[in-house]
């Protein structure tokens, strides 16, 4: 079980890496004025990748970690961490709103203004916000696969960044 869940954040880490770096390149282009529409939504897409594997990191700590740290207290402190950030700047809600679902439960669809409202109500009003955050993020995963590594003497190697 270690094992699988060491190859679950390794994903997530890479998922959120390709994100960070397309989100990058997409304003580095959009900066120079090039290629406008795919910039946009280039950036889009970055970011979408980004709270999708936020959503995933969340499912992953509630459901599949318990197994492994049975005991709240000696869960990873950076674990907790993403959890609280994925809690605080309502990420689940914006991965669903603007990323996973149109169903019809959702009442009405968001306009261009609602989403970038929605975003900034997450505490970001740059990309480059986002950009900065994402590699905290991925910083944290380095060292909650660290910590799995260890604990259960796994063997394993990563490249964090």
């Amino acid at each position: 079980m270690a094992d699988r869940m060491f190859d679950v954040l390794t994903r997530l880490m890479g998922q959120l890496h390709a994100g960070r770096v397309t989100m990058h390149v997409w304003l580095q282009s959009a900066m120079r004025g090039e290629h406008p529409i795919a910039s946009k939504f280039g950036l889009q897409i970055g970011f979408g990748a980004i709270v999708l594997a936020m959503r995933q990191l969340d499912d992953f700590w509630s459901d599949q970690v318990p197994t492994l740290y049975p005991d709240r207290q000696a869960r990873p402190a950076e674990g907790k961490w993403l959890v609280d950030e994925v809690k605080s700047r309502n990420l689940r809600n914006t991965a669903n709103l603007l990323v996973a679902h149109y169903a019809q439960r959702t009442k009405q669809l968001l306009s261009a203004d609602e989403g970038i409202a929605l975003i900034r109500s997450n505490r970001w009003d740059t990309e480059d916000e986002v950009i900065a955050w994402t590699k905290q993020v991925i910083e944290k995963v380095g060292a909650l696969l660290e910590r799995l590594n260890d604990d259960y003497q796994l063997g394993k190697t990563f490249t964090a960044l």
